[in-house]
C-alpha cells in the first residue's frame, strides 16, 4: 500500500502534472467497551488510527467560451485498531476503504 502510493506521487511530480494531494493521519485515544448487558466493566478496551489520502487528478481541460474540466478523485482510507481483551470474532482489526470518482467541473 505505501509502495504504491509513494509510486503514484513519483510518477505525478515527474510528469508535472497539476494534481492535488491531500493527506490526513488521526489518533482515537483508548476506549473502554461496555456491553449494554451487562454492568460491570469487562476490561476491554480500544484505539484506532486513521490514514486518509485523497488524489485529484484533472485528465482534461478546456478552454472554449466556456471552460470545463474532467478529472478523477481516488481516495482511501485506513483504519487500523488496537484492542485489548477482545477476541477477533467481536472485531475487525484493519478497516479499508476505497472511493473512485469521476468529475465534471464548469462555471
Amino acid at each position: 500500500m505505501k509502495q504504491l502510493f509513494f509510486s503514484i506521487i513519483l510518477v505525478l511530480i515527474g510528469n508535472s502534472v497539476n494534481a492535488q494531494i491531500s493527506l490526513k493521519t488521526e489518533y482515537l485515544g483508548t476506549s473502554k467497551y461496555h456491553p449494554e448487558d451487562v454492568e460491570k466493566s469487562s476490561g476491554k478496551e480500544g484505539s484506532a488510527f486513521v490514514y486518509q489520502a485523497n488524489l485529484k487528478l484533472p485528465l482534461s481541460i478546456s478552454k472554449d467560451s466556456l471552460p470545463k474540466i474532467w478529472g478523477v478523485d481516488i481516495s482511501g482510507a485506513l483504519v487500523d485498531l488496537d484492542n485489548t481483551n477482545l477476541n477477533q470474532n467481536e472485531v475487525f482489526l484493519i478497516l479499508p476503504t476505497f472511493r473512485f470518482r469521476y468529475f465534471t467541473f464548469a462555471p
